[in-house]
């Protein structure tokens, strides 16, 4: 433990999720991503290039 620069407290805490997980602890499902869920519900295709840098109106010139 001393050559991967640990305590016994690491230790222990990595063999107990590692060996001794239960079923629950092992397999973990990750929340889903809101651009995502915004995709399932509305169609995003109508909202690109409705926001972003530059105008929306072509610039009037001269005078």
């Amino acid at each position: 433990m001393n050559e991967a620069g640990m305590d016994v407290h690491t230790a222990n805490a990595i063999f107990r999720l590692t060996s001794l997980a239960t079923f629950e602890e092992r397999f973990v499902i990750p929340a889903a991503h809101r651009e995502e869920a915004i995709e399932m519900l509305e169609n995003t295709g109508d909202y690109k290039g409705s926001t972003g840098f530059g105008f929306k109106e072509k610039p009037a010139r001269g005078l």
